[in-house]
């Protein structure tokens, strides 16, 4: 009777995370980027949250992306963490 409840609780948080982590990290890499590059592809705060958003589902539409070398650093964390939540949203 518990394990469906865990289940569901666990999926719950993940999500959760999941969401949050990506709207942290779309919000910071833009003044991330403006701060360490001029020639930058984020313009606005959208810019960073519609890559955020493409990055952890692993779509990479390729329209923004970081060229500065702690927006790249910030950009394969998030790459790992779309794909292991991902991965245990599948699992759970």
């Amino acid at each position: 009777m518990t394990l469906p409840f865990l289940r569901t609780k666990r999926l719950q948080t993940t999500l959760i995370l999941l969401v949050i982590l990506t709207a942290m990290i779309g919000l910071v890499i833009t003044p991330l980027e403006h701060r360490f590059g001029r020639l930058t592809t984020f313009q606005t705060t959208g810019d960073g949250l519609w890559w955020a958003v493409t990055t952890v589902t692993s779509v990479g539409y390729g329209d923004y992306y970081p060229v500065t070398v702690p927006g790249r650093v910030l950009g394969g964390i998030l790459s790992i963490l779309g794909v292991t939540m991902f991965g245990i949203v599948i699992a759970l």
